[in-house]
């Protein structure tokens, strides 16, 4: 029965007691319906009633971002289960009787635009249902740029603390309000240096939650000196980036510090006429950034 009505009868053994129903296929569908089995007797009056559980033939469970395991079920024709990428298969599930799981999770779902699928197959591979892989966030992670003091997000679910990790070891806690996190002081720990860096969120018993891969951004700068001439009063050139002070450096030791316009993105060196000289000493332009941290070092150049 579909909501009070009926819409099958099953084909029954006497003797072994048994009922067998044909091609519920088109008739039992996962739609809020109400389904029922209904035992009568010869006069057909109801004798015993009992709730039918529907199951999804392929349950396909919400994919955490970050996490590793994942786990569903599956029924009907389906014996193996897949996970597509832009309809191309990325893995198969292992199966355990009407269960089946995937690891390494974290590994093959990229947030990098692409669709993902699961996939029911039957005995002979062939495709039985095909659901949308739908994905879901509790550990929000901007994009870092070399040089940044801070990264802020937000959590949610059973996360209580966040963690950056650097190759495998935790380097720096984040500070929490509500439903925040602010991990500081990132400007001496994070660098484009090959590293593998990662944002962890932990439970109340500070275990791993979730693991999101920290995408780390180069620091854009430059500083552009024109060429020098010996015996000149002043040396001009452009910068970009966080740059606020520009420095003359003369074998590794500050000689000058040059007039700056930061919104101009401009300095200028002056009294340079009996500081540079052409004396086999290494010259080289420094770029400090408003914390006082270098960010670029370039040769300065002088004419011959």
């Amino acid at each position: 029965m579909k909501d009070g009505l009926v819409i099958k009868q099953a084909d029954t053994d006497t003797t072994t007691k048994s009922y067998t129903f044909r091609g519920l296929e088109g008739l039992v569908k996962e739609d809020g319906a109400k389904y029922e089995l209904l035992g009568v007797d010869k006069a057909y009056k109801e004798v015993l009633r009992i709730p039918l559980k529907v199951l999804p033939i392929l349950d396909v469970p919400v994919y955490i971002t970050g996490t590793n395991d994942y786990k569903g079920h599956f029924g009907g024709a389906i014996t193996k289960v897949r996970l597509l990428k832009n309809n191309q298969v990325l893995k198969q599930a292992d199966t355990l009787g009407a269960d089946y799981s995937f690891k390494e999770m974290r590994s093959l779902i990229q947030d990098d635009g692409s669709k993902y699928d699961m996939v029911g197959v039957d005995k002979n591979y062939q495709e039985v249902i095909r659901i949308p892989l739908e994905r879901r966030s509790i550990l929000t992670v901007a994009d870092y740029t070399v040089g940044d003091r801070e990264l802020t997000g937000n959590f949610q679910d059973n996360i209580c603390f966040v963690r950056l990790f650097k190759d495998g070891k935790a380097v720096k806690h984040a500070d929490i309000a509500a439903d925040k996190y602010t991990l500081k002081g990132l400007e001496n720990i994070i660098e484009k240096d090959g590293s593998k860096y990662e944002v962890v969120g932990l439970d109340a018993g500070y275990k791993d939650v979730v693991r999101i891969d920290l995408k780390v951004n180069a620091l854009q700068v430059s500083l552009t000196p024109n060429l020098y001439t010996l015996g000149t009063m002043e040396n001009r050139g452009v910068f970009d980036g966080p740059v606020v002070r520009v420095r003359l450096f003369k074998n590794d030791v500050v000689v000058k510090q040059a007039d700056v316009d930061v919104l101009a993105k401009t300095y200028v060196l002056k009294g340079l006429g009996d500081i540079v000289q052409k004396d086999g000493s290494k010259y080289e332009l420094v770029g400090v950034d408003p914390f006082f941290k270098e960010i670029i070092r370039v040769d300065f150049r002088i004419a011959n």
